[in-house]
């Protein structure tokens, strides 16, 4: 089975890193880190089992969801073209 490619800005991508210094300054960072692969191993590969969905884009058939799972919650949209598109990570307190 081919996996969803995974896409996200620059801009989100230095937040993301951001996150992880944040975490491991928290003396949470080893569990953070392997909590995001875990997710991110599941994004690509059946992004629509993932979290929630919150509403659907029809016209660009895009699927806007929301997963939530400590530490972290990922907003993404997904298209049935095997795309995933990070657009908002957030570390829990």
């Amino acid at each position: 089975m081919d996996e969803f490619q995974l896409s996200s800005s620059q801009e989100l991508n230095e937040h993301f890193e951001d996150l992880c210094d944040q975490a491991k300054s928290e003396r949470r960072g080893m569990f953070a880190l392997e909590s995001a692969d875990a997710l991110m191993a599941r994004l690509r590969t059946n992004p629509f089992e993932v979290g929630e969905p919150l509403y659907e884009l029809k016209q660009l058939q895009l699927q806007m969801r929301v997963v939530v799972r400590f530490p972290w919650c990922i907003h993404f949209f997904v298209d049935e073209k095997r795309r995933v598109y990070l657009t908002r990570i957030d570390l829990m307190r």
